[in-house]
């Protein structure tokens, strides 16, 4: 479910200042007290250009370059509102040297996909462009800093390709109009008075995007594309010496074409004194939701270690108060089902602390009355050590845990965070410097009484919004609001008490298992074993992440497990299993138990056929972690602690369903296209709620205490380390069935065949439409061509991807973003949003781009590009404990279907370009198509009419 709330968890704390005018340095370490990891290379050319490079080869041959440019949205004038993210569009229309739609095309031969691997974005203040590349020989680096160079001085800005344009961002701007954003623009107008957040929105306004031309675009982009407003920011497997020497090749001669700007004016924060409150009510929106929050001046500061500690403190203070409300909403008679609390500064020039709560519209007095007691719970009383010790173990445990991330750290980690430091204005260190100041301070000089001076100086008490958003009709003015807040001010409060930690140890009298069964996999370096009480292991030694491990484990036959089985009971059995705690312990207790560590409850998933649990954990908490889910899947509580909350989350999203266009395809389009397939028709509301803990244990005590188990385990440990910890956990556990029994499971997915289109309704005021178009793909077999046939159609599928790309949205601006995949298991889909009135529009277009793949066959040109990105692609992928855990698992179980998936680029290689053709024109065929369109409930039936005669 959409939250309305977040909780602020810091582990690498980043501190942030003015992105700044009139700087007086070139980085912030050099004003701070914070060491700069000394790994990173920082840089400045002559002409003001800056750059940062980190090298990082735990992905081999990989490189990540981002151009960061300090302009965005709030450095345009009235008539410029759209101008800059305007831009950042053009700079993939056609640059110096890569006219038109080249600058993509190289890119992809070069194994880059646009979109996923090649991007940008446009904020308040800042444009970003990224590319992520996945070989590093000459012409990759080189190709990447000429391109980001013409970025930066040599955009062509084509007036005819600027008109075309003007569709696509005009459908952008269409297709994220959602109820959200709508909440977001109210919450801003009403929170942020006086500084002009609103009036700068990135997406701009029509008439000035409509208006949009090269004289206006080029005046932007001269004034504040300058070397010294610009940043590049590089990380990967690459030499530093060519690095520094491209950088300096490319964009040494970049000058500023005009006079240095002057800073814009944000405005600054005004608001009446006093109690303030704010009523929205939107129909589309989930539910109820009501905001206690105060909202002061952001007073900028240099990044220092006293900042840090400042950040700890309210880290401390807010999981506190988070986790009292966390408990109050599991409380039977609770009048809110979910609650958080934070605090943050937003755009560097507000902070704000928050408590946020939903609940049912009738509850909101209560709610809100809840609310002012709990924060001011805080302001009188302050933290229990308990609170305070707990908290502040597990923030130091998470500074730990980080540690193993300046060895291991991926290139994707890396280049994320160091471009935040650089839009942040903050200081780059490392995990053990970050450790080290933390542990320190948590150890030595930390207090409960400091942390709530922290915490209550974030409130102004005098000064608090009541902001209340709603679907359902108000029930409550906005003086009785305020007159329920001020009672509740007159409430005497009782301290929290001082609540004694517990332990938690599963044991059943068995000292450890043993090993009856070992063998070794040469071609995939793995172990793999059975234990005496028939749990079948799986092991793999890798350094991808240093003292980590990633596990999974599989048992049961999930979907298919059969026994007392109500229906939609396995819609709900993860969410009771995990909310009920273990033995006499809640989930409340459990997690104050393992606060010191990193050991938690996982969720179970429950797929077609198989219970699975997977998750990573530190090394060090890997037997204890294993003990856990012992006593997890012994002595479950099946406790009906959290059913309220789930009910009411449920409710939420069901009484929503028709009011989205996702809840439509749930509910319509998914078991339209399948015809009915028990695998996509969605469980009735009253079922789900209906479903009892008792009948959860009825079904699941089988399967989670003797059901086939087989555990797959990869990561960064020593080999009898890891299975001595198994077999004194995992391995004293009762017997388990020696195989899998299995049962008939659900029937494959057959698509809707045979030319035809359906018009799907949904309520909403928002004027957005889906056009969709699906082909029945290959069959699925038992037989080895299974894997090769997904292969063939997936190849197909990304050169039909581009296809659209270069139809819809780069000659005919029809739409943002189209798309062509793999949908419902083993089909060809496409679809894109679109306006309801050209629904019917895009539809016939798909379907002609869907029949031009048989017309014009795939090029050579098109399958090498995307052979290329599918094979580097993969290639990456072996460098990732995750890859390795989906690898193994069930090794035991399909000893086989293993080999195919591991030398899947075997099959890429062997692939021929006839091959794929061969595919569209047996799946392609517009014979074959099926169109489902989505549109608002007042346009379906004229776009129903528009249907009937076009078919």
């Amino acid at each position: 479910m959409k939250k309305l709330f977040c909780v602020l968890l810091f582990l690498k704390l980043l501190i942030n200042i003015s992105h700044c005018e009139n700087l007086k340095y070139d980085w912030p370490h050099e004003v701070s007290d914070l060491k700069p990891d000394a790994r990173v290379v920082y840089g400045k050319l002559e002409n003001g250009f800056r750059y940062v490079f980190m090298p990082n080869k735990q992905l081999p041959k990989h490189f990540s370059v981002r151009l960061y440019v300090q302009a965005g949205s709030m450095m345009e004038e009235e008539e410029e509102r759209g101008l800059a993210h305007f831009l950042e569009h053009m700079a993939f229309k056609g640059i110096r040297g890569y006219p038109e739609d080249e600058m993509i095309q190289t890119l992809q031969r070069l194994g880059v996909p646009f979109g996923t691997h090649s991007n940008a974005h446009t904020g308040i203040d800042e444009t970003v462009y990224k590319l992520d590349l996945m070989d590093n020989n000459d012409a990759y680096l080189d190709h990447s800093l000429r391109i980001l160079s013409g970025i930066a001085d040599g955009m062509v800005l084509d007036e005819a390709l600027i008109k075309k344009e003007i569709g696509v961002i005009l459908a952008e701007k269409r297709d994220s109009d959602d109820t959200f954003n709508r909440l977001g623009e109210d919450f801003r107008n009403f929170s942020y008075k006086g500084l002009k957040i609103n009036e700068r929105l990135p997406i701009g306004i029509e008439s000035v995007i409509k208006s949009a031309n090269s004289q206006l675009l080029r005046a932007f982009y001269k004034k504040w594309y300058r070397p010294e407003r610009m940043v590049l920011v590089i990380a990967g497997d690459l030499n530093r010496d060519e690095v520094e020497s491209q950088i300096n090749e490319y964009f040494s001669i970049f000058t500023g074409l005009s006079k240095v700007p002057s800073e814009p004016d944000w405005g600054a924060l005004q608001y009446d004194q006093g109690l303030r409150l704010r009523i929205y009510k939107d129909e589309e929106l989930p539910n109820t939701s009501l905001a206690l929050m105060s909202l002061k001046s952001y007073q900028q500061k240099i990044v220092s270690k006293e900042e840090r500690k400042t950040e700890i403190y309210q880290s401390i203070a807010y999981r506190i108060l988070n986790a009292r409300m966390e408990r109050l909403a599991k409380e039977e008679n609770s009048v809110f089902y979910n609650a958080g609390a934070s605090s943050s500064t937003s755009f560097d020039r507000v902070r704000q602390s928050t408590i946020t709560m939903e609940c049912e519209p009738k509850q909101v007095l209560q709610a809100l009355q809840v609310a002012e007691n709990e924060l001011r719970k805080v302001f009188e009383f302050g933290f229990t050590n308990e609170e305070f010790n707990r908290f502040k173990s597990e923030i130091l445990y998470e500074y730990k845990s980080a540690i193993a991330l300046d060895e291991t750290a991926k290139t994707d980690q890396l280049i994320s965070t160091l471009l935040n430091t650089i839009i942040d204005q903050s200081v780059y260190t490392s995990y053990v410097f970050d450790y080290k100041i933390a542990k320190e301070f948590l150890e030595n000089e930390a207090n409960k009484e400091a942390c709530l001076g922290i915490f209550k100086d974030g409130w102004d008490m005098n000064n608090l919004f009541i902001y209340l958003s709603t679907n359902s009709p108000i029930l409550y003015t906005e003086a009785q609001l305020k007159e329920t807040f001020n009672l509740s001010k007159k409430i005497s409060l009782v301290a929290p008490l001082e609540e004694e930690l517990v332990k938690y140890h599963y044991e059943n009298g068995v000292e450890k298992g043993v090993i009856v069964d070992e063998r070794y996999d040469e071609k995939l370096d793995s172990y793999h074993y059975r234990l005496s009480n028939n749990i079948r292991i799986n092991l793999k030694q890798t350094d991808y992440d240093k003292e980590k491990i990633h596990y999974r484990i599989d048992f049961g036959n999930g979907d298919d497990e059969p026994g007392i089985r109500p229906d939609a009971i396995e819609q709900v059995a993860s969410y009771i299993l995990y909310s009920g705690g273990i033995g006499q312990l809640s989930i409340e207790k459990l997690k104050r138990a393992f606060a010191e560590n990193g050991i938690y409850i996982p969720m179970i998933n429950v797929s077609n056929d198989v219970f699975t649990i997977r998750e990573s954990i530190d090394l060090e908490d890997f037997e204890g972690q294993m003990n856990l889910i012992c006593g997890y899947l012994m002595e479950p509580a099946y406790s009906n602690e959290g059913l309220k909350e789930m009910h009411t989350n449920l409710r939420d999203s069901y009484n929503n369903l028709n009011k989205t266009i996702g809840g439509i395809m749930g509910l319509h389009v998914y078991p339209y296209l399948t015809n009915n397939h028990p695998e996509y028709e969605m469980w009735r509301l009253e079922d789900l709620i209906k479903r009892t803990p008792d009948e959860v244990k009825n079904w699941m005590k089988a399967p989670l205490a003797e059901s086939y188990m087989e555990i797959t385990i990869v990561g960064d440990f020593k080999k009898d380390e890891v299975l001595e910890s198994l077999v004194k956990t995992i391995g004293i556990l009762p017997k388990r069935k020696e195989s899998k029994q299995c049962y008939e499971g659900i029937p494959e997915v057959l698509l809707k065949e045979g030319s035809s289109k359906k018009v799907f309704g949904y309520y909403s005021a928002i004027p957005q439409a889906v056009s969709m178009v699906y082909w029945p793909g290959p069959k699925v077999t038992e037989d080895n061509k299974k894997l090769i046939d997904r292969v063939k159609t997936e190849v197909l599928a990304a050169v039909f991807d581009e296809r659209l790309r270069q139809r819809v949205r780069m000659e005919l601006g029809e739409g943002y973003s189209p798309t062509a995949g793999i949908y419902l298991g083993h089909h060809i889909g496409t679809q894109t949003m679109t306006d309801p009135d050209k629904a019917n529009y895009l539809c016939e277009l798909m379907t002609q781009v869907g029949a031009s793949m048989i017309s014009e066959e795939v090029t050579e040109d098109e399958f090498n590009r995307v052979i290329l990105a599918k094979l580097l692609e993969h290639k990456s992928m072996k460098f990732t404990n995750a890859y390795w855990v989906n690898l193994l698992a069930r090794r035991h179980e399909f000893p086989f279907a293993i080999e195919d998936f591991f030398f899947m680029d075997n099959y890429y290689q062997k692939l021929t370009r006839q091959e794929v053709n061969e595919v569209a024109k047996k799946y392609l065929r517009p014979e074959k198509a099926v169109q489902v369109i989505i549109v608002p409930e007042s346009h379906r039936l004229q776009v129903e009419e528009i249907s009937k005669a076009s078919i």
